[in-house]
């Protein structure tokens, strides 16, 4: 269930790191409004990719962890994949039922 060595330091992120992220998510956002949604979906993809490497480079407590460092990366870059495929749909106009509405 837990860790296998329940002496092991945990170690956690500094505050600043969650900085960044809250300030990279915000960029994506304002250039959603700024630019487009292709633009933002990218400029997602781009950061978990980031995230993704960072994930695999970095010593533990560098960069916030939800899994082990092999399954971080992997679902990172296949969700960095994932969103710079679907990213080309983004500004694809909506369909409505019934051109008269």
């Amino acid at each position: 269930m837990g860790d296998k060595d329940p002496t092991r330091e945990v170690r956690v992120p500094k505050d600043a790191v969650y900085a960044a992220v809250f300030v990279s998510l915000a960029a994506v956002a304002a250039s959603a409004f700024v630019w487009s949604s292709v633009v933002a979906c990218r400029l997602l993809a781009v950061l978990v990719l980031g995230h993704a490497l960072c994930r695999v480079f970095l010593p533990d407590g560098a960069v916030p962890r939800v899994r082990r460092r092999r399954a971080d990366a992997i679902m990172g870059v296949l969700l960095a994949l994932g969103l710079w495929y679907l990213s080309a749909w983004g500004a694809t106009p909506s369909v409505t039922l019934g051109a008269n509405l």
